[in-house]
């Protein structure tokens, strides 16, 4: 999944199945489904985790989990930044 540059000042995009987070030269992406019982989960901004809204599980930006009913981690998957012939960032392209 192909997402365009630049990113919103938080670092964040939501797609349909994952979060993608870009901070100084990295990017990493977590799954958008909660490890608990599979609800959608959603990046907080305003307070930097991520939530489920059907039994409150938090994680952190990485994906660890800190907070259950969920025990265990959310998946991860690889990022490629994509660059143009001006060196700039164009697009990041989640590997699911």
């Amino acid at each position: 999944m192909e997402v365009p540059a630049p990113l919103p000042l938080s670092g964040a995009h939501s797609g349909q199945d994952f979060i993608l987070f870009v901070k100084d030269d990295q990017a990493w992406a977590v799954s958008r489904t909660c490890t608990h019982l599979g609800c959608r989960i959603n990046y907080l901004e305003d307070k930097e985790w991520i939530e489920c809204p059907c039994h409150q599980s938090r994680f952190t930006r990485e994906g660890r989990c800190i907070a259950g009913p969920a025990e265990e981690d959310l998946p991860t998957f690889p990022v490629r930044i994509v660059t143009g012939a001006d060196n700039l960032v164009s697009a990041y392209i989640v590997e699911m």
